[in-house]
């Protein structure tokens, strides 16, 4: 599967990442910081070892590079009909080149959207 393939999955694939890394985070900062004596968290020190503070660090990054997959395809979403949805002619043609790239992120989905945008402009 190449990466036009996983496209369309980005927004599923960053939620389960996302709600991945904050449990992470929960269990590395309750077994660090807190306590260590809840039966879930014994068994993650066991597992983890001497990793809760490296484990820690990276869940906090992939949990922000997560956020900002999830939160980037939501403002291309707002931002395509924005411009797809435009009352004249001139802005479309104007935008179009945006709105290629925004729907080839975004899948076949939105690229059909664009085609038959195009077709009721008339535009090539």
């Amino acid at each position: 599967m190449n990466w036009k393939n996983w496209r369309h999955y980005i927004i599923h694939i960053s939620l389960i990442l996302l709600i991945l890394f904050f449990i992470l985070i929960f269990l590395s900062i309750y077994s660090i910081f807190i306590s260590s004596s809840a039966p879930v968290i014994s068994s993650y020190n066991s597992i983890t070892g001497d990793w809760k503070s490296w484990i820690l660090f990276i869940s906090f990054l992939g949990f922000f590079i997560s956020i900002y997959y999830f939160l980037d395809y939501f403002n291309k979403i707002k931002k395509f009909k924005k411009l797809i949805n435009s009352d004249s002619k001139s802005k479309f043609i104007s935008n179009l080149k945006d709105l290629e790239l925004i729907s080839y992120s975004l899948g076949p989905k939105y690229r059909d959207q664009l085609e038959k945008k195009k077709k009721e402009w008339k535009v090539q």
